[in-house]
């Protein structure tokens, strides 16, 4: 099934090739080819296209991708990079006498955990997407765990099936202490016009920490520098090694420092950084290697054209790197596919057709995923009365409070059918459980913004809270609270912490932990040796991004398999509008000073 998406794509490479190259003057003269227009951005990109290749040496282009976050389908813009994406990477295998055997396509990590979609197929949409537009392999990102190690399991069986190698050095089994095989290899050889070039993956080295629960059972992380090492001292049959690993700009760089020479080239992922040239990082044995990374949600798809002996197939130098040319080429509605070289005007018969071509490959993810999902997708919880966005330092947070307000309702229902019984005492009333009740949000959860008016449908909540957070509920000293308020030092970099009944100042100033200040409960003083219940995330309850205290492991705790998102869906659907959301600004928040 796969090997045939994959010809039906090229054989409408071929087509979509001759519909969609727009010139310049195209765009200028305001005719009937907005699908496809040229932005300046693109313009700009290619005018830093790499001449042809001297005749004395082989161009061997790698396209790279990292982050895509389920995002196939549109970003948090809702721009569809999909034709974009498709089209560049056809074009350059086939266009301008290319083919196949100058081009390397790898992702870096992250494919899943993003969208609805995504979320409702269990990755199996951007799986078929890396099969579809013939990715030779993909890095293991952290949140391609999400999905849990037995349905991932399946996901990269599918992704081999269709040619993908899945790429993962560092990902070890814990029985047999050597890279889980069902998950992942330590790295692939790929040989290109005689070139051999070796690419090792890794993933983050914190990925299990990153990803609680039972996402990462029976899996340990190797520190990618002792993976990398390791292979790239084995490889030596390879004529260049390169690296596709998520680790992120500030890891990667402690890892730089202890990688052998033999590394020529990184490309990374997961800091979401968009590098529009590569950087030379220096290495130990005072070579250089190349680092570059592609931004996120399929916004822009990397270029890296690097140059090899045509006797030796050793890779060229310049100084102390690879002889390279680089384009960050973007992937919207408004950009032009990244081509190699001349442009030339189509009719509007021949775009009238692309549009219709391009329109199949949409059909196919269309029928086969969103449409089976369209209910849910496109069911709507009502409008917006305010603006919702990622809360900011010193801002009102309506988004953060209305979440925290929805995690506390689905706590008091949950009491009210009798799920908290290992939490809340018998003979607690719910009068007193709900007076002895707050909940707490993370920052970090919410992504984007909702202006005043808009529409929220699942598919765009989805996108504003992408994490699949489980509401947890347990129980906590109130010393215990005020430690787990006072100790959240990433949250107090953004001004406050999003809470429901409760209210106060943290002054953190001069001092490693903050000084709780008037801290209220539900309009109550806290009390040190009272118990109070907490409705927060498995997120937050496991420890996760700035809030590690140990007694929340110990404590009772209740973790549904309801999660965040869709407790804050059913909270909006039931009261139908937040004319009244964020207006209090000062209500059920904890400021720090």
């Amino acid at each position: 099934m796969h090997k045939h998406i994959r010809t039906i794509g090229l054989v409408l490479s071929c087509l979509l090739l001759q519909a969609f190259l727009v010139t310049p003057g195209l765009a200028a003269n305001g005719t009937d080819s907005d699908f496809f227009s040229t932005s300046a951005d693109t313009l700009k990109a290619l005018s830093t296209l790499p001449k042809a290749a001297p005749s004395d040496t082989i161009a061997i282009t790698i396209l790279h991708t990292n982050d895509i976050h389920g995002h196939l389908l549109g970003s948090m813009d809702d721009d569809n990079p999909l034709p974009a994406l498709y089209e560049t990477i056809c074009q350059q295998r086939v266009g301008d006498e290319r083919d196949d055997e100058d081009t390397v396509l790898v992702d870096a990590g992250d494919l899943f955990e993003g969208s609805a979609i995504d979320f409702l197929t269990k990755g199996k949409m951007m799986v078929d997407a890396l099969g579809l537009f013939g990715y030779d392999t993909w890095t293991l990102g952290n949140h391609d765990f999400c999905i849990g190690r037995q349905t991932l399991a399946k996901r990269v069986a599918e992704a081999r099936q269709a040619g993908v190698s899945v790429l993962g050095a560092n990902v070890i089994d814990d029985i047999t202490g050597r890279c889980a095989d069902e998950l992942a290899n330590p790295y692939k050889i790929i040989e290109r016009d005689g070139v051999k070039i070796a690419i090792i993956g890794v993933a983050h080295g914190r990925t299990k920490e990153m990803n609680y629960g039972k996402r990462t059972a029976g899996i340990s992380f190797l520190a990618p520098e002792e993976a990398i090492s390791y292979y790239a001292k084995r490889l030596d049959g390879a004529d260049i090694v390169i690296v596709v690993g998520h680790l992120g700009l500030k890891p990667a760089k402690r890892t730089f420092a202890k990688l052998p020479g033999a590394v020529k080239v990184f490309i990374d992922g997961h800091s979401h950084k968009a590098q529009r040239k590569a950087q030379r990082v220096p290495l130990a044995d005072g070579s250089t290697m190349l680092l570059v990374q592609a931004g996120h949600s399929l916004d822009a798809i990397g270029r890296l054209t690097l140059y090899f002996d045509k006797e030796t197939k050793k890779p060229v130098l310049d100084g102390t790197a690879v002889a390279h040319n680089y384009t960050l080429a973007p992937l919207t509605k408004s950009a032009t596919p990244l081509i190699a070289s001349q442009l030339t005007v189509p009719t509007k018969e021949e775009i009238r057709q692309g549009r219709a071509l391009a329109e199949e490959v949409l059909a196919y993810f269309d029928q086969k995923f969103v449409s089976p999902h369209a209910g849910k997708l496109n069911r709507s919880a009502g409008r917006t009365a305010v603006a919702l966005k990622r809360p900011e330092t010193g801002r009102p947070d309506p988004f953060g409070n209305m979440l925290c307000d929805a995690l506390r309702k689905k706590a008091d229902e949950l009491f009210t059918i009798g799920e908290l019984t290992s939490v809340v005492p018998s003979g607690v009333t719910k009068e007193e459980f709900l007076n002895q009740l707050v909940a707490i949000a993370s920052p970090k959860s919410i992504r984007g913004f909702l202006p005043s008016g808009a529409d929220i449908q699942y598919d765009t909540l989805h996108k504003h809270l992408p994490f699949d957070n489980k509401v947890c509920v347990l129980a906590l000293s109130g010393h215990e609270l005020g430690q787990l308020i006072t100790g959240a030092r990433w949250h107090k970099r953004r001004g406050g912490v999003l809470c429901a009944g409760l209210s106060g100042t943290v002054r953190s100033r001069g001092s490693r932990e903050g000084r709780l200040d008037r801290l209220t409960i539900n309009g109550r003083p806290l009390l040190a040796g009272e118990t109070y219940y907490l409705a927060t995330s498995d997120f937050i309850a496991s420890g996760q991004a700035g809030w590690k205290h140990v007694y929340l492991k110990d404590n009772k705790t209740v973790t549904t398999t309801i999660l965040a998102r869709d407790a804050l869906f059913d909270y909006l659907i039931e009261r139908k509008t937040m004319d009244d959301i964020g207006l209090a600004e000062n209500e059920c928040r904890i400021h720090v000073e």
